[in-house]
């Protein structure tokens, strides 16, 4: 049971339709917490999902469709110019990692790109 006791307060973790939710229970009895942790999931259970909490799932998209799906996202908080820019500088990162997923990402995948973008300056300047 995701249960957690912060100070001398208690709080639940859980994943319900698919949003992620953090609650303090308001209480500091530990032998009240299973039952309101059991009625607040209840709860949540028969009320439809927020749709502005729902993961966008950017996990699952390749680094082409996530820079697309964040400059839609974003663009009406920006300047035009600047989600432009956005898609411009991605092009290197989309040609390099076609079509892998962002979940796949990995710090050495990340190194290898770097040295790939560094060899090609270094081509460039010769």
């Amino acid at each position: 049971m995701p249960l957690k006791r912060r100070g001398k307060w208690y709080h639940f973790s859980e994943k319900v339709h698919g949003v992620k939710v953090r609650e303090a229970l308001g209480t500091k009895d530990h032998r009240l917490t299973k039952q309101l942790y059991k009625e607040r999931i209840a709860e949540l259970m028969r009320s439809n999902p927020d749709p502005s909490k729902v993961a966008c799932g950017y996990t699952k998209m390749t680094i082409a469709e996530a820079v697309e799906a964040y400059a839609d996202e974003r663009r009406p908080s920006v300047k035009p110019r600047t989600s432009q820019e956005w898609i411009v500088s991605s092009r290197p990162l989309i040609a390099h990692f076609k079509d892998l997923q962002l979940k796949r990402f990995t710090t050495a995948s990340i190194c290898a790109y770097q040295s790939h973008r560094q060899g090609h300056r270094s081509e460039d300047d010769q």
